[in-house]
């Protein structure tokens, strides 16, 4: 089980520059139906969707929300 972030669901197009590495060559494209794409907060030291491409959405198991303070 993995802790990542969610950075772009279906439909979204993802930003020519959105990652490096970009393994699967995902910049530029569109998400497909029923992925996400994921990325990990230690990018350097992180295995997400940049190594293994989208991620279906049916293997996320929670979703944790959390306020951002604008102070």
């Amino acid at each position: 089980m993995l802790l990542k972030r969610v950075v772009a669901v279906s439909g979204d197009r993802m930003p020519p520059s959105w990652a490096d590495p970009d393994v699967h060559g995902l910049a530029g494209t569109v998400v497909p139906p029923g992925c996400t794409v994921v990325l990990g907060d230690n990018r350097p030291a992180s295995w997400d969707s940049r190594h293994y491409g989208f991620v279906p959405r049916d293997r996320l198991v929670g979703v944790v929300v959390r306020h951002v303070s604008r102070e």
